[in-house]
């Protein structure tokens, strides 16, 4: 039997047998749009306080990481907006938001400030 693979625009494909019948399809919809951050405020914090994130397509965003560590705590606030708490392990580095299945974004830039305790 004759196998046919055929990509299609948006990256997605399928196989056709020798009498043209799909026989296997994994576009069940298109793609979900990838997220991106553009930027976050402040871009230096104490562990414990909040940074804002704005970028796009942040509706099911299931981490946030500061310098490869999780955020205490983030809301999503928007599909362009995050408010997360900086952890107190967290490391300077890039910020970086993931959704299942996709692939992280991240930005770099972020300093993480260290309490200073006065005597």
């Amino acid at each position: 039997m004759m196998k046919i693979t055929k990509s299609l625009p948006f990256g997605k494909q399928f196989l056709l047998n020798f009498l043209g019948i799909i026989v296997f399809s994994s576009f069940m919809g298109l793609s979900a749009q990838q997220h991106t951050i553009s930027s976050f405020n402040p871009t230096s914090q104490i562990a414990g306080n909040t940074v804002v994130i704005t970028g796009t397509n942040f509706s099911s965003v299931t981490s946030v990481q500061f310098g490869g560590v999780n955020a205490s705590s983030f809301t999503v606030n928007s599909t362009t907006q995050i408010t997360a708490t900086v952890p107190a392990s967290a490391a300077n580095g890039s910020v970086t938001v993931a959704k299942t299945s996709q692939t992280d974004a991240s930005l770099s830039g972020f300093v993480i400030v260290k309490k200073t305790t006065s005597v």
